[in-house]
């Protein structure tokens, strides 16, 4: 067990925000403290997945998620702030260690620090290198297949250590927040890969996803108001591709930066079954995101496009049952493999290419 003990200048919540790109990643924080003042943190610039959890003394009604162990493979991503360093054992060490293990995703990442005080177990006294060299063979020890790196050089200053231990990416059936097996490359050497590893295709800053995974990239703020309000102007629009193109940094907000997003809902009718969808129906959303990070709509607009979209498979996770994932990706490869010119975005023209390079 632990005991968890959280100030108020903790610094892991901006490691996070460094390492966690994707604002719909699972999060943990582990020994959050009883007011969770880093899951609140988090929350308000839009990582809308965290969850925390502490001891039963610790935990209050509406902030804490008694649960959160309860989930075996749950988390892309668990941070412990102030927590290692309130072990009193070596034991309540290595059993917290497998208790996070337990519940992070295959290539998930745990990210800990050991703070320069409190300490209830004196580990103050092992040299920074040897601390790291410990922690690893307790992983060992207990069969705990990560990779831990010290990672303070990220945070100058800091008086303490910091840690982050990535997990194999390597058992069978889960998903790993960064699969190698998502990546393919052109004949020029460019790179197809989901957005950030995770899911979504970018293409010039606009980022394309199945309207079942647009939560686990985009700032709830941002989807639930463009939904509205398209719901408000087009009541009974359909909708199976979000488009988001995101004008500002999210990190900065608050901090005197303006910026807009802008939210398209595309129909796509095809897109289970065609090979390259339609785009479809198109309807429009622009955001204003004001300074205290508030979002107000500034314009609806509704259009259509008989264009396609390649690679498919980018804008789903391999979990997607609509059509066969794996099957898309050998088409992507099938014909990536033999172009030696970027894909057209219309039916005829990709024709003409699939014939000229033998394709089809």
């Amino acid at each position: 067990m632990f005991n968890s003990r959280t100030a108020k200048n903790a610094v892991l919540k901006y490691i996070v925000m460094a390492h966690a790109h994707a604002k719909g990643l699972r999060i943990l924080d582990y020994g959050a403290g009883p007011t969770a003042p880093s899951s609140k943190f988090l929350r308000q610039r839009g990582y809308h997945n965290v969850v925390a959890y502490d001891l039963p003394l610790n935990m209050r009604a509406g902030i804490h998620d008694s649960n959160a162990m309860n989930h075996a493979l749950h988390y892309e991503v668990v941070f412990a702030s102030n927590v290692l360093n309130v072990q009193r054992t070596p034991n309540e060490i290595e059993n917290m260690l497998k208790e996070i293990y337990g519940v992070l995703r295959p290539g998930g990442i745990f990210i800990f620090n050991y703070a320069a005080e409190p300490h209830l177990l004196p580990l103050e006294d092992v040299k920074e290198d040897t601390r790291l060299m410990l922690l690893q063979s307790i992983s060992r020890d207990r069969g705990l297949d990560w990779d831990i790196k010290d990672i303070t050089k990220e945070r100058p200053g800091y008086s303490g250590s910091i840690y982050l231990a990535r997990k194999a990416p390597s058992q069978a059936g889960c998903i790993d927040v960064a699969p190698k097996s998502s990546v393919m490359k052109t004949l020029k050497g460019s790179k197809i890969e989901r957005y950030l590893g995770l899911v979504g295709k970018q293409m010039y800053g606009t980022v394309y996803v199945h309207k079942d995974y647009a939560s686990r990239i985009m700032p709830a703020s941002v989807l639930d108001r463009a939904f509205k309000e398209v719901t408000k102007a087009y009541p009974g629009f359909k909708y199976n591709v979000v488009e988001w193109d995101s004008h500002h940094d999210p990190k900065t907000l608050g901090k005197g930066n303006r910026g807009y997003d802008i939210v398209r809902f595309s129909e796509s009718p095809d897109f289970n079954t065609a090979r390259e969808p339609h785009v479809g129906e198109l309807w429009q959303v622009q955001l204003l995101i004001q300074e205290d990070g508030s979002v107000v709509p500034t314009s609806v607009q509704h259009s259509h496009s008989n264009a396609i979209w390649h690679h498919k498979w980018l804008w789903v996770m391999d979990d997607y049952k609509g059509f066969d994932v794996q099957a898309s990706k050998e088409w992507s490869a099938k014909w990536l493999s033999k172009f030696k010119e970027p894909a057209k975005g219309t039916d005829r023209t990709f024709q003409v290419q699939l014939k000229k390079y033998g394709v089809i």
